[in-house]
């Protein structure tokens, strides 16, 4: 394809998302473009609740050598997550369960609200409350990051353009008419993420592949299961992540799989679901300030709402 017919196609993109054609020239614009476009594709602004399970593919070969997961066998999580986009609050519930177990190693409960200036999180295990209830704090959005990269499996902050400024961004277009390619990379890093984007589906992420600085060389490749869950409104509905071997990269193996079993956009918010409660006993970690204060005799309520101010430079990515 002619990079002026590139540069249209990206043009009519970047209309319909409403951003103008201004956006669509040539080089970084045309990146810029895409990143908006995925970015929506998310959905991390809406009003949404997701229950997925990811599961870890067992490995006919007696040890894992690959990956370096160092995953059980059938390893599974259930995951259930209420998430207000519109206000950046999440509520999730979080299940482990090992093979071959009647009970599950693990349930753990949590809320979490960013202000726009500090995440605070409440997490809750009920399989293990000796270790909880705990609160943290710090000066980066983790709600967004969190469904980012558990649904999507995508390890980019796309939802955070201060946490991506730094990255190198390049677009092109795929073999496949319907489709363009977005590559990142982090600053001061040997690898690079390759991404495929379906301009037909919403601009959803069709596969992400994390290769070297080579562009040859790939450690992993996670593949997306696109669904219309209505009114043209596509969305993830499953996930195949792949690693190869670097010793060999011939030789390759899925390890991670992912199933949407529930997605329902638009629902209505409680605000009592978001509730941050800290009655005594309850653990205390600053990353802003890398401080731990242990068990509190009593609510911290105070000590939480003592927070110093954070920056945007302190906004990182994971």
């Amino acid at each position: 394809m002619a990079r002026r017919e590139w540069i249209q196609r990206a043009a009519l993109a970047a209309i319909a998302l409403g951003l103008g054609a201004s956006v669509a020239r040539a080089g970084e614009a045309e990146a810029d473009a895409l990143v908006r476009a995925v970015r929506q594709s998310l959905r991390l602004y809406e009003t949404l609740r997701v229950r997925w399970v990811c599961e870890s593919v067992p490995d006919d070969t007696a040890a894992d050598t690959m990956g370096g997961l160092g995953l059980f066998p059938s390893m599974r999580w259930e995951w259930t997550a209420t998430m207000d986009g519109v206000r950046n609050r999440l509520q999730e519930r979080r299940v482990t369960v090992f093979p071959g177990a009647e009970e599950p190693a693990d349930v753990v409960e949590s809320v979490a609200v960013f202000d726009g200036v500090r995440c605070r999180r409440k997490e809750t295990s009920r399989t293990h409350p000796e270790r909880s209830p705990r609160f943290w704090r710090e000066p980066r959005d983790r709600n967004l990051a969190m469904i980012r990269s558990h649904l999507f499996q995508l390890p980019i902050p796309l939802e955070n353009p201060a946490a991506i400024k730094d990255w190198a961004l390049s677009a092109e277009p795929h073999s496949d008419a319907s489709a363009w390619v977005l590559t990142c990379t982090p600053p001061r890093a040997n690898v690079s993420y390759r991404l495929t984007i379906d301009a037909a589906r919403g601009n959803c992420i069709r596969t992400i592949e994390c290769i070297g600085p080579d562009g040859r060389l790939k450690h992993y490749d996670v593949e997306l299961a696109l669904a219309d869950y209505g009114d043209g409104r596509w969305y993830v509905s499953g996930a195949l992540r792949t690693d190869y071997d670097p010793k060999d990269p011939s030789k390759s193996r899925a390890t991670l799989r992912m199933t949407v079993r529930e997605a329902t956009f638009d629902v209505d918010v409680d605000d009592r679901l978001f509730e941050l409660e800290f009655g005594e006993g309850t653990r205390v970690e600053d990353a802003a300030t890398r401080r731990r204060s242990g068990v509190q005799q009593g609510s911290p309520a105070a000590t939480v709402v003592e927070l110093p101010t954070a920056t945007d430079e302190h906004h990182g990515h994971e």
